[in-house]
């Protein structure tokens, strides 16, 4: 029993992170087409890239199109900022895991 309680409350916990990311899309995509009045994908293509930097999936989409699939995103087309962001990530959360 308690074993399935840790897994609701992993779940619960992994939903609630889901949840805040899907409403920082949601503001991003509110505040283009308030400030611009174009979508967000065409403010991204648009502007430069330093105001778009934590916008990954969109490099991601942008690199297959380029490529028409045939090439590796991670290990040929991730941008260094996405790695750096990564690596702080990870840096976070084990720093946070080793204080519990």
């Amino acid at each position: 029993m308690k074993k399935h309680n840790t897994n609701i409350a992993k779940l619960d916990i992994a939903l609630t992170k889901a949840q805040c990311h899907v409403v920082e899309l949601e503001w991003y995509k509110e505040c283009c087409e308030k400030e611009y009045g174009i979508t967000y994908y065409d403010s991204f293509k648009k502007h430069d890239k330093k105001d778009n930097m934590l916008v990954e999936p969109l490099n991601i989409a942008h690199y297959y199109c380029k490529f028409k699939g045939n090439d590796n995103y991670l290990q040929d087309g991730r941008l260094t900022r996405h790695k750096v962001f990564q690596k702080w990530m990870e840096d976070k959360e084990e720093t946070h895991g080793s204080r519990g």
